[in-house]
């Protein structure tokens, strides 16, 4: 009898127990952190002002040194994707200074500095993520790199990832490399400069997506359109694997690409910043970055955006 009696006690504390801990999760959720947006003056009436007038002031009501915010990764994750989306289509020097603006707001709570830079790293800088975009991510890291609030490791990786995204940023002129074609015959990038633009497809032979994604490519209504206008050559170039197993590749590849192979300067030298493979760099015909290190969706809507 005792031990039934012990037994219907510990059901009824864990019970209690249980509701409990279900009011206190009710009252998180009524408690969760809302982003308060500012109001837009009357003066204020067009759409790219009013654009520009949430970017300068979307961050007004946050509070960055409120206890608990530097843990908040949901909310600060959730302001980020709208304010982003704000940002595009606004030209960089404004960027910049609504940037700097947002570091020095959150440098008054290191932790959450430091929460709002691991945030814009996996929103911007890893290439998986569908919003990946490092001309938005640059402005932060310069705003952030030099910041004493952040530790000095922390600082480094930023530095080092300004530098890697400043190589063949767009806008700048393409670092030129040498290549050998599939008779063996050497070759430079600044060789194929003229009018239409050049898409670098880089790849490895060794790589499972780089076979789908140049399937995707022989696919891809944009690309075969732009090539028989005129309007775009392409280069397949191999970075890594073997002769044998880049011949094998380059079989089933579409015979309008030109083809090439550079092991020696792309394995241990960064001529280019390659987050992943296989991925795409577009240039003008002169030799100017386009974009840089994007996925093919980017290109063709890129070239669909600009047909000239």
């Amino acid at each position: 009898m005792q031990l039934i009696i012990a037994l219907l006690l510990l059901i009824l504390i864990g019970g209690c127990g249980g509701k409990k801990r279900s009011e206190e999760s009710r009252q998180t959720t009524i408690r969760e952190r809302q982003l308060v947006l500012p109001e837009i003056p009357v003066m204020v009436r067009s759409d790219a002002e009013r654009r520009l007038y949430l970017l300068d002031h979307y961050w007004d009501r946050v509070d960055f040194s409120e206890p608990g915010i530097e843990r908040d990764t949901l909310f600060i994750t959730r302001s980020l994707v709208d304010y982003l989306g704000l940002s595009k289509g606004v030209d960089e020097a404004r960027r910049r200074t609504a940037a700097r603006q947002l570091v020095g707001q959150a440098e008054r709570n290191p932790a959450a500095l430091s929460l709002l830079m691991s945030s814009l790293s996996a929103l911007l800088y890893d290439p998986t993520s569908p919003r990946y975009d490092e001309t938005l991510y640059l402005p932060f890291v310069e705003a952030a790199m030099g910041s004493d609030s952040l530790p000095v490791a922390e600082r480094d990786r930023l530095a080092f990832a300004c530098e890697q995204i400043r190589k063949n940023y767009p806008g700048t002129a393409a670092t030129d490399f040498s290549y050998r074609d599939v008779e063996g015959r050497a070759h430079h990038l600044r060789g194929l400069y003229d009018t239409e633009p050049i898409l670098i497809f880089f790849f490895r032979p060794d790589c499972s997506g780089c076979d789908v994604t140049a399937q995707q490519m022989r696919r891809s209504a944009v690309l075969d359109r732009a090539l028989e206008e005129g309007r775009l050559r392409i280069l397949a170039l191999a970075t890594g694997g073997t002769v044998e197993e880049w011949e094998e590749k380059r079989s089933h590849f579409d015979p309008r690409w030109l083809q090439g192979r550079n092991v020696r300067d792309f394995e241990g030298i960064d001529l280019y910043d390659f987050r992943a493979m296989p991925t795409f760099y577009l240039l003008s015909g002169e030799g100017i970055v386009l974009i840089k290190d994007q996925p093919l969706p980017v290109v063709e809507q890129y070239l669909t955006e600009h047909p000239e």
